[in-house]
């Protein structure tokens, strides 16, 4: 079968031949336009058919189609990016270690003899041996003693336990389950199954208990993590959705946390009114960095703190409008991407909070900003509902939060701070669905002190540890000295890092 070029190109090389007669030329000439109407509708209905493919069966993606990169030659490839001389390696851990020697045969392998001289240079290899976790039952003998005189009889005092109660678990229990339950995800049934696979048998109705009685315990400190919190003058906020089983069914509730650079905050609320956020930050002064939500905006108008806007959520939505104006939307993506490029190039050159870096904000990122809006305000006939639509309203309505960041160089470009802090949330609810109705508030109380150690680098097992035994016998007005940025062991040695 002849393609329908080469059959025009035949007939065009007929038609302009001489000794073709006019009224065949005319009829050739005729079939010529009839083959050039079909290759046009059949390049259109290509183009159609790929539309369709694309729109059926595309990805959403936040990279926008680019070509392909020429492959580097070999030599290039070759230099690899030399690796960061810090980073953590089990070389450079300390782990506790055990030596085992081992000797070497008592005859030469190839003569027999039996006269071997030591070296005494052995070679080392090391093997790294995982040992399971153990569970120790400790018996605490204490003395009785009558009185000579047969007053009363003396006894030892008994060991402190978490909450003075009649508990039969040390500390360390608590810690490592309040920790397994909120930082690794674990739900508390497969954490019972694990434990019986260890050989301890703790049933899920107590390892319930020792959580909501750790987190009960733990309540006098979160009161005094709420006013550390009020009083930031910077402060990151986010909300997301947490699911509770209550009577008649599963009903949404909402996890807001509010952070900044070391210490997280979570409250758990049965809606997302903008009530949680006032009743929370209300007397307090500074700058907010959230999204476009109007449940902030009762902070906002009453003149309490001062809305930061967020970059990435403007990315986001261009990313997404893509499909209805490519060339617009990557653009105002480039634009974007040119400000934390010199953000990131000013970090490595270690000029953040600088003169140098307020100069680059007021002038070149406020000139991005200009340009970004210049173009997405000059786009005529959008159809507000659509995606391009949504997203030059948002860069309307949330301009002056949006360009904050040029006027301050301790402000944020962005909120991806709240946003990485909610991950284990939606982590658990993948593996847990919901939780249980009135068993917010202690959720909320050992997230947010678990979230604070991970930003203080220090080992949330170790700090629940000490702060369960010495939070009960803490005066109110010294709480805050068991905050994870500030607490330190009893023994005043460096907190043990984050594993």
């Amino acid at each position: 079968m002849i393609p329908l070029k080469e059959l025009d190109e035949r007939i065009k090389a007929v038609a302009n031949d001489e000794q073709t007669s006019d009224a065949v030329r005319e009829l050739l000439l005729l079939q010529g336009q009839i083959i050039q109407g079909l290759c046009a509708q059949v390049e259109t209905l290509k183009a159609e058919r790929d539309a369709l493919k694309k729109k059926l069966y595309g990805k959403r993606s936040e990279k926008s189609s680019k070509p392909k990169k020429p492959k580097k030659p070999k030599d290039a490839q070759s230099k690899r990016k030399p690796r960061d001389p810090h980073r953590e390696t089990l070389s450079r851990t300390a782990l506790p270690e055990e030596i085992v020697e081992h000797a070497a045969p008592e005859s030469c392998p190839k003569c027999g003899g039996h006269e071997l001289k030591d070296l005494n240079a052995p070679e080392e290899q090391v093997i790294y041996e995982l040992r399971p976790a153990r569970l120790v039952k400790v018996k605490h003998k204490l003395q009785k003693c009558a009185c000579a005189q047969g007053c009363t009889v003396v006894q030892a005092p008994p060991p402190e336990r978490v909450g003075q109660g009649l508990t039969r678990f040390a500390p360390s229990v608590y810690a490592h389950i309040m920790s397994a339950r909120v930082f690794d995800a674990i739900p508390l049934s497969r954490l019972a199954d694990r434990f019986s696979r260890m050989g301890f048998p703790l049933r899920r109705s107590t390892i319930a208990d020792l959580f909501h009685r750790g987190s009960e315990e733990l309540r006098g400190l979160y009161e005094a993590l709420k006013e550390r919190i009020k009083s930031s003058p910077l402060l990151h906020a986010d909300e997301t959705p947490q699911p509770i089983l209550s009577e008649g069914g599963c009903k949404r509730g909402f996890m807001w946390t509010f952070a900044t650079q070391k210490l997280a905050l979570f409250l758990f609320s049965r809606g997302r009114s903008g009530d949680v956020p006032k009743g929370l930050l209300e007397g307090s002064s500074g700058h907010l960095v959230v999204d476009g939500y109007a449940g902030y905006n009762a902070l906002i108008e009453e003149m309490l703190r001062q809305r930061v806007g967020c970059l990435a959520h403007l990315r986001r939505k261009f990313v997404e409008a893509r499909a209805d104006a490519p060339q617009l939307c990557d653009r105002v993506v480039a634009k974007i991407k040119a400000i934390y490029r010199g953000e990131a190039k000013l970090r490595a050159q270690g000029l953040l909070g600088s003169e140098a870096h307020q100069g680059f904000r007021e002038t070149r990122a406020l000139s991005f900003m200009m340009s970004l809006r210049e173009l997405a305000l000059e786009t005529p006939g959008v159809l507000l509902k659509s995606k391009l639509g949504k997203a030059i309203t948002y860069l309307k309505n949330q301009w002056v939060a949006l360009t904050r960041f040029t006027t301050d160089c301790s402000l944020p470009l962005d909120n991806n701070h709240a946003e990485r802090l909610l991950r284990r949330i939606a982590l658990s609810r993948k593996s847990s669905l919901f939780m249980s109705e009135g068993r917010g508030d202690l959720y909320a109380i050992t997230l947010s002190l678990v979230q604070s150690c991970r930003l203080c680098q220090i080992s949330p097992e170790a700090y629940l540890s000490d702060v369960l035994m010495r939070v009960q016998n803490t005066p109110i007005s010294r709480v805050q000295e068991l905050l994870p940025d500030r607490w330190r062991p009893p023994d005043g040695s460096p907190p043990p890092v984050w594993c």
